[in-house]
């Protein structure tokens, strides 16, 4: 198995608010290969509660997590390894393995995931939208925690 560099892929230029939910691009990288594509389109506020969940269910002890996708039959697999800094991910579509398993380190997931979430708070607030960060400031807080 072999290591990967993974990193959350936000684009602000592809954000939509509709009132309720935020669409955009929005994808994990893994060194130079995009999961799903490069230019995902989905909520972006549902994915980034959701993925951030789970990574901290991993430092809490979990064996393993699913990451979902809401749009198509996407989702990525984090499985925990005997070397605690390590994580394996693994891509599904229709739940077919879409690719051999790869080791991440769970601190580049972690710091990504905080990265686009400070961002993207950012971005609501530049554009005055009414959307409640609340949850996203507390998410914040616990990611920095472990």
């Amino acid at each position: 198995m072999k290591e990967a560099y993974v990193h959350c892929v936000f684009d602000e230029e592809y954000i939509h608010y509709d009132g309720r939910s935020i669409t955009g691009v929005i994808s994990l990288g893994l060194g130079e290969a995009y999961f799903p594509s490069m230019y995902w389109n989905d909520f972006i506020d549902v994915l980034l509660g959701w993925w951030s969940d789970a990574l901290l269910k991993m430092y809490e002890g979990s064996e393993s997590r699913d990451c979902l996708f809401m749009d198509g039959s996407y989702h990525f697999k984090l499985r925990k390894q005997p070397d605690d800094r390590l994580l394996e991910l693994s891509m599904y579509s229709d739940q077919r393995l879409m690719a051999d398993p790869c080791w991440v380190l769970k601190e580049d997931l972690r710091g990504s995931l905080m990265e686009v979430i400070n961002n993207l708070v950012r971005y609501i607030k530049r554009k005055g939208w009414d959307y409640d960060v609340s949850g996203w400031n507390r998410l914040l807080g616990a990611l920095r925690e472990v």
